[in-house]
This record gives structure tokens, sequence and C-alpha cells, in this order.
């Protein structure tokens, strides 16, 4: 994961996500999905730093369906809620080991 955030996909990523094309926006989604999959505090900051969260919950109101059920998603704006929930996690996490602060 780490290897494609330094390649720096994000911006072309967040143009799939804003696109009129219905499969490339469902497959931008699972990326940003991903790198959230991970937990890794860095990638999510680095994803609050590009506006990808913004990305995710814009992407709540799309209704396309996936071709597949997973874990229960199924559409695109489930998946990105998933997204959207691994970054609470990871917030939640950091806030209790500072005591309450996150940066």
């Amino acid at each position: 994961v780490q290897d494609v955030l330094d390649a720096g996909i994000l911006p072309p990523l967040l143009k799939l996500i804003e696109s009129q094309d219905t499969a490339c926006r469902e497959d931008a989604t699972w990326v940003l999905y991903n790198i959230t999959a991970n937990r890794n505090l860095a990638q999510i900051q680095y994803l609050a730093e590009h506006n990808c969260i913004r990305a995710l919950c814009n992407l709540l109101a799309c209704t396309k369906e996936l071709d597949v059920l997973w874990k229960g998603c199924g559409t695109v704006a489930a998946v990105a809620l998933k997204g959207i929930r691994n970054i609470l996690v990871v917030d939640e996490e950091h806030a209790r080991q500072s005591n309450g602060y996150n940066r």
C-alpha cells in the first residue's frame, strides 16, 4: 500500500471518483477502502491530507450495486462506509493512545 501511495496515485484516483463512469468510481472506491483496511495511522493521515475522506463521504450517495456481494456490501456506498469506519477506528485508537488528543 505504501508503494502505491508513494507513486502518487491519489490525485488521479480522486479524479476517477469524481467521474461519471460508475465502473471507474467503483474501482477507485475499492482502492481507497483497501488503503484504509490496513488501519495504518500514517496512511490514514495521508488520506486526510489529500481530501480522501471527503471523497469517501461523497460516495455515500452512490447507489451503484456491486457485481459481487462482499462482506455485506452490496453498493459502492457500503464500501465507502466501511472505509470511513476504518478511518474512525484508527482515529479512536490514536486518541486513546494519546490521552484523547489527536493531531
